[in-house]
């Protein structure tokens, strides 16, 4: 997160930072956050409305603080760029693969994709103690598809949940 955000002040990778940061923050396909527009949001309720299609779900994403700064911030430029808040030279971006490679070398990580970064979201939310029903929604998943993807964390996760009902019971707490 640090190695892109150092990037955002960066004239030529700013924006493409700023949509790899609302890609880990939202847990959103590249594609949908590259084309997002200020239509698509609602300004009241923070929330993001993203089309569906005939491969992808329709979600309704509540921004977290740590996007909504970002979204926010983009709005200005937004009104002048036809709605879309990721441009480069007044046209969406298309791509933010070269950003992302220079934020992983900053950090020493190989083999990352900008799908991962959505892969990510998901894993920490379980990590964190999310339902697979939660996750499941903020990526716009099925239940069954996110229970194949995370079920290596949803095992591990058993096992800290099975720990912690034995610690307790040895303590006779209900």
């Amino acid at each position: 997160i640090e190695a892109i955000k150092s990037l955002r002040s960066n004239y030529r990778y700013g924006t493409q930072a700023e949509a790899l940061l609302i890609m880990l923050f939202t847990g959103q396909r590249k594609t949908r956050v590259l084309h997002m527009n200020i239509s698509e949001i609602n300004l009241t309720t923070k929330e993001w409305y993203v089309p569906g299609n005939e491969k992808k779900r329709e979600v309704t994403h509540p921004f977290n603080d740590e996007a909504w700064k970002i979204i926010e911030s983009r709005f200005p430029l937004a009104e002048k760029q036809g709605g879309f808040l990721f441009t480069w030279r007044g046209k969406p971006l298309n791509d933010c693969r070269k950003t992302l490679l220079m934020a992983c070398q900053q950090c020493g990580v190989t083999n990352l994709t900008i799908h991962d970064l959505r892969r990510s979201l998901g894993t920490w939310m379980l990590s964190s103690g999310a339902s697979i029903e939660s996750v499941a929604k903020t990526l716009g998943n099925s239940v069954e598809v996110a229970q194949e993807v995370y079920a290596h964390i949803l095992n591990s996760r058993g096992r800290q949940d099975t720990a912690a009902a034995i610690a307790a019971m040895k303590k006779g707490e209900v």
